[in-house]
């Protein structure tokens, strides 16, 4: 073959190469298993699946040990940085929120109000525990890069945060049922819009009491409390919202397959204090008996204080004197008792609901006055009683089921019964709600800031000045990339520490 006719062919076959390559080169770079067009039902899996598992995660290590549910040593003395922030689900949930805000557009576009509802509702618990933790954040403007170029969103304060949930949580409970389309892909209540509805207003009530120091609930809360018919809530525990794992991934509980440092939580001596005290069943759930006692035949439980660094490896004689958390949450590394899905990461109890309506009726937001709190106080722990009772499986004999059955003689006790000042039944109500919040330690650390109770104290050896921090530093990035709306917000709040105090936190 002459150089003619060589150089020919090369051309033939760089032509055809090149036409083939262009004219399927769509199909070659798209990814076959991408979702190109996402469905509402498809976002709405990933959205409820990847914040769950998060928020149980970052909730079991940091949350519950801020609220004095477990103790921790490497986490409960507070020396936390901004390079943290993402533990306290900043990360997480902004990731989640840019789904959430696409199910919204799409929901939208295709008239799907329940979709549409769902994500509002969804997206108004997202943000409240997020500004709950950080305070001022990024609200109007976030997750809006794509839609309208907005790269350094501004920081809402949080009152403003707040009306914007109240509305989005009142404008989905008028969405639900005004379209037809049956709802798919929801893990959480098994797509069951009617506990969707039940969850909003519920959730309404939960921020009401929250920001109640700052603004008055009362007209909002008659409202709900006075039409059950357009405004349900929660009327048993299975309207709760507490997201249920499976054995399986990827809706597994993130401490069950490989938690094997699982062992180095215990039972907060303020919990087994108080639960020894009262003789409250529930401590055989969140507590272990510690190792000697049950080698006597005399199971006792001795929670760990909080705070006290290595000391944890001396206290009360050392770890075989030492209560470690329930089984319950123990993973599969630790025990071969554990269960992968007996746990649930807690959104929102029907406990807490109960708990939320007695502190209202005894101030007088919703009729009733201390006759109805009474009631609701009670209705809150026998629910938390057969909750808690719920969960625990066939195979456990530390606790058995029959370990926790309900008695209402436990009402009669001093320290638990409605009977008091005012101050003193609003100190029950507190208490008895953080205890039936047990693992959701993000919202206990909330309502704790907002009642101060119960009276948790800082360890020895904290690093914060001896103090229970109230609110968590802004990520690094915020500092890097989003800098002068970062320095408005802190400027505005008064500085971005540990112990500066968030809007409706007046205690």
């Amino acid at each position: 073959m002459n150089k003619k006719m060589l150089y020919k062919s090369i051309l033939l076959i760089f032509i055809c190469t090149f036409f083939n390559c262009t004219n399927n080169f769509e199909e070659i770079n798209t990814d076959p298993n991408s979702i190109v067009n996402p469905t509402p039902d498809l976002l709405l899996t990933t959205i409820i699946r990847s914040s769950q598992v998060n928020y149980f995660y970052q909730n079991w290590e940091y949350g519950n040990c801020i609220a004095d549910h477990i103790a921790y040593q490497y986490v409960s003395v507070f020396q936390w940085d901004a390079s943290m922030a993402d533990k306290f689900c900043w990360g997480g949930f902004y990731a989640n929120l840019r789904d959430i805000y696409k199910m919204q557009e799409i929901s939208t576009k295709l008239g799907q109000n329940n979709y549409l509802a769902v994500a509002l509702i969804y997206k108004s618990w997202m943000f409240q525990v997020l500004t709950d933790i950080f305070g001022d954040i990024p609200y109007s403007e976030a997750i809006k890069a794509e839609s309208d170029g907005i790269n350094k969103p501004v920081y809402d304060t949080q009152e403003s945060i707040y009306t914007g949930i109240l509305s989005d949580l009142e404008n989905a409970n008028n969405l639900i049922g005004t379209t037809g389309e049956v709802i798919k892909g929801d893990i959480l209540y098994n797509n069951d819009i009617a506990k969707w509805k039940k969850f909003a207003n519920s959730l309404r009530i939960r921020c009401l009491m929250r920001i109640s120091g700052r603004k008055d609930p009362t007209a909002a809360m008659q409202t709900i409390i006075g039409d059950p018919v357009k405004y349900p809530i929660f009327t048993s525990g299975s309207d709760q919202a507490a997201f249920s794992f499976l054995a399986d991934a990827p809706n597994q509980s993130p401490i069950y397959p490989n938690y094997g440092k699982i062992t180095s939580f215990d039972a907060s001596k303020t919990v087994t204090d108080f639960m020894n005290a009262t003789g409250d069943k529930r401590i055989k759930l969140f507590a272990q008996p510690t190792p000697n006692s049950v080698l006597a035949g005399a199971p006792i439980y001795a929670g760990v204080p909080n705070g006290i660094g290595e000391g944890r490896s001396t206290f009360n004689g050392g770890t075989n004197n030492q209560s470690p958390v329930g089984l319950l949450w123990f993973g599969i590394q630790s025990s071969t008792l554990s269960s992968p899905n007996a746990h649930q990461s807690l959104i929102m109890t029907y406990g807490e609901l109960q708990f939320a309506l007695a502190e209202a009726a005894e101030k007088g937001y919703i009729s009733g006055g201390t006759a109805s709190a009474k009631a609701y106080y009670e209705k809150g722990i026998q629910a938390s009683f057969v909750y808690w009772q719920s969960r625990i499986p066939a195979n456990f004999v530390l606790p058995k089921k029959t370990d926790l059955a309900w008695d209402a003689a436990y009402l009669a006790v001093p320290a638990v019964a409605y009977a008091g000042t005012t101050a003193e039944k609003l100190a029950k109500i507190a208490t008895q709600k953080w205890i039936d919040s047990f693992s959701n330690g993000f919202e206990s650390w909330a309502e704790w800031k907002r009642t101060n109770y119960p009276a948790l104290v800082a360890g020895p050896n904290t690093f914060n000045n001896g103090k229970i921090p109230v609110r968590m530093y802004y990520p690094n990035t915020e500092q890097a990339y989003n800098k002068v709306n970062y320095e408005a917000a802190v400027a505005r709040m008064g500085g971005d520490n540990l112990n500066v105090k968030v809007w409706w936190d007046v205690n």
